[in-house]
């Protein structure tokens, strides 16, 4: 349901909105209509601006430091390191996937914190999980790596996440082509043609084989698996409980403090949050709560997940008793936020961590001219650093955005431009695909075919092409043990001594 007052879903046991405090009776709520649309509204509540940007932001999330760890070694300069652009392409999604908010008055510390996950909320819904959301149009992606030849994409792009399709078009070609320049050592040409309909993706390329390849992806979470559920409900649930849990923390204000902002010396306001053993046992123990007390969010994970709704609340009391435990003695490891700004904008978000998983800082500065500058930092050496901004252009009612990216390591440097060109009336449709193989089917001639082809036209390392293949291995078959519900799309199956949802159809044994 939704607050009267600022429009914002919340759960239906709740008796005041988590978001402005108004009171809630059955008289005053608006609800979901039959189809699962949302009607997003911006709050009208005081905020801060961040960096004055124009439907951009950025969130922290620690999935940075697992694409850190993970990244391929590569040792030939012709390559281009799969992780670490991924790695960057992610970063910089989450650096724009944050709402504009507006200036507002002294306001309480956390809501420099909760601010952050409300607009990400707002995002999140007003351009993908609306049931009347769909983005399709034209990309170019040029960039070049470590002073090489530029390299060139071209295609469509069509993408409906909440019907959970995508089609996406490419074709490599060298930018010189068509130009003045000489050409002296061409790169090789090749085009392909990827579809996804839930976690299954097919990628079709005579390039790189001769049959249709299927990719299916092992969805634990049940997301992209499952077909009906209202996804709305999941992020709603998560943001109110994360929103919770940071109310609950206690913080430290620092009048001003002097930092060193893109090459300047400047005097901000400071505030922080200190993640030690105590409060981050407060914070999980309020998450899981939250989590808990969201009638809304058991019902829609218990569709997902394929666990009975009673075992998901089992679950998440599970987790808290856990969490009593992990957190019953003082551990070293600490996490400090840090929050710079003054009375009108914040300029830079600073994680600095001091724990077993990763030691290091995690910064990002927001220029006034929106551009967002990331550097991460471990054990006092810088690991990397990357800066991204976008412009728009809007010509004969076509909207163009660009988003101009560069990262540097000690050993890398990729530059480029992403070009999107959305279309006014968007359409995503996609073909049964026929003649197709899985790849986990391939023989192992047939397997190191379609490897040297990727080898030899994309640049990609075998241990990387291994790893991708990994990743769409199934996990779920009839050995596993499973709870099926009659008629139910998703299993709960025990693997590996944890509970993953599978399709039933991949799981249930023949009577």
């Amino acid at each position: 349901m939704r607050c009267i007052k600022c429009k914002k879903i919340i759960p239906s046991s709740a008796t005041v909105c988590p978001y402005c405090n108004t009171p809630v009776n059955n008289d005053d709520i608006d609800t979901l209509d039959s189809n699962n649309s949302i009607d997003t509204m911006t709050s009208d509540s005081g905020t801060v601006d961040f960096g004055s940007i124009s439907n951009t932001s950025y969130d922290e999330d620690n999935n940075l430091i697992t694409a850190i760890k993970n990244a391929p070694k590569d040792k030939k300069t012709n390559k281009i390191r799969l992780y670490a652009l991924l790695g960057v392409i992610g970063v910089f999604l989450i650096v724009i996937i944050a709402a504009l908010v507006s200036r507002g008055n002294k306001k309480q510390v956390y809501s420099y914190y909760t601010d952050v996950l409300s607009n990400l909320e707002e995002f999140i819904e007003t351009n993908f999980t609306d049931s009347d959301v769909k983005q399709s149009g034209n990309y170019k992606l040029v960039y070049n790596y470590n002073d090489s030849d530029p390299v060139e994409f071209k295609g469509e792009y069509a993408l409906d996440v909440n019907q959970k399709l995508l089609h996406l078009t490419g074709e490599k070609k060298d930018p010189r082509e068509g130009t003045s320049a000489i050409i002296i050592n061409p790169a090789p040409k090749y085009s392909f043609d990827l579809s996804g309909k839930y976690n299954k993706f097919y990628l079709n390329s005579s390039d790189f084989y001769n049959k249709t390849i299927e990719l299916t992806y092992s969805d634990e979470t049940g997301l992209l698996s499952t077909k009906k559920y209202n996804i709305d409900y999941l992020l709603t649930g998560i943001i109110n409980a994360l929103s919770t849990s940071f109310k609950s923390l206690s913080y430290t204000k620092t009048s001003k403090e002097n930092i060193t902002f893109l090459n300047n010396d400047i005097k901000l306001d400071k505030e922080n949050v200190v993640l030690d053993y105590n409060s981050k046992k407060v914070f999980l123990d309020k998450f899981y709560q939250a989590l808990l007390d969201d009638t809304d969010f058991v019902s829609e994970y218990h569709k997902i997940s394929g666990l009975e709704e009673r075992d998901v609340r089992n679950t998440l009391n599970n987790l808290i008793v856990t969490n009593d435990y992990k957190y019953s003695s003082e551990s070293s490891d600490v996490t400090n936020i840090n929050i710079y700004h003054d009375n009108k904008r914040v300029y830079r978000y600073e994680i600095v961590m001091d724990e077993d998983l990763f030691k290091g800082r995690i910064v990002i500065d927001i220029s006034d001219n929106k551009r967002y500058y990331l550097s991460v930092y471990k054990d006092g050496v810088e690991l990397f650093n990357a800066s991204i901004y976008s412009t728009s252009t809007v010509m004969n009612d076509v909207e163009t955005r660009d988003f101009i990216f560069e990262y540097k390591s000690q050993n890398d440097k990729l530059t480029g431009t992403l070009e999107l060109e959305r279309d006014n009336n968007p359409s995503v449709k996609l073909d049964d695909a026929s003649d197709y193989v899985n790849i986990n089917s391939l023989t192992d001639d047939e397997y190191n075919l379609l490897k040297n082809n990727l080898i030899n036209l994309m640049g990609i390392d075998s241990d990387t092409i291994d790893f991708v293949k990994n990743l769409f291995k199934s996990k779920c078959d009839t050995s596993l043990t499973c709870n099926c519900k009659s008629n139910g799309e998703n299993c709960s199956c025990t693997y590996e001594g944890k509970i993953i949802s599978c399709p039933s159809e991949l799981v249930k044994k023949e009577e």
